[in-house]
């Protein structure tokens, strides 16, 4: 999938920007996100050696087949994940002065940044497909 095309690209030379690294870079322990997330669904905390931590097969179960409890996760992500596709995207624009592509998920879905970018290349997949390897993260 997407993965693959990145791939391609990045033995290419270009700079490739995670959004799903962005994501788990996030939702680090103790970050202000995890505490956000933990402080909506406290049953996808846990601490371990003192860290606060998300379960994230938890909060999948929580929020993938919940649209409300989706849009509420959506809106704890939505800015902090912007600001850290654009910090990404000005990096490698001035700092590698490289081809920059950003590996999106939900690219159209989240349709605020398209404004970024020059052009689009669409990976697709079924849906069903989509929402299993989701499950799967």
């Amino acid at each position: 999938g997407k993965s693959t095309v990145a791939a391609m690209f990045r033995s290419k030379g270009a700079y490739i920007v995670d959004v799903d690294a962005i994501i788990r870079k996030l939702q680090q322990p103790d970050s202000r996100v995890t505490k956000k997330i933990v402080d909506r669904w406290s049953s996808v905390g846990r601490i371990a050696r003192g860290h606060l931590s998300i379960n994230r097969e938890a909060l999948a179960r929580v929020v993938f087949d919940d649209p409300a409890e989706r849009r509420a996760l959506e809106k704890i992500m939505f800015l902090p994940t912007v600001l850290g596709i654009v910090k990404e995207c000005l990096y490698g624009i001035f700092c590698t002065r490289r081809l920059v592509i950003v590996d999106h998920p939900y690219l159209f879905e989240s349709s605020v940044v398209l404004w970024i970018f020059v052009q689009t290349i669409v990976v697709w997949t079924p849906q069903v497909v989509q929402r299993d390897r989701l499950r799967e993260r």
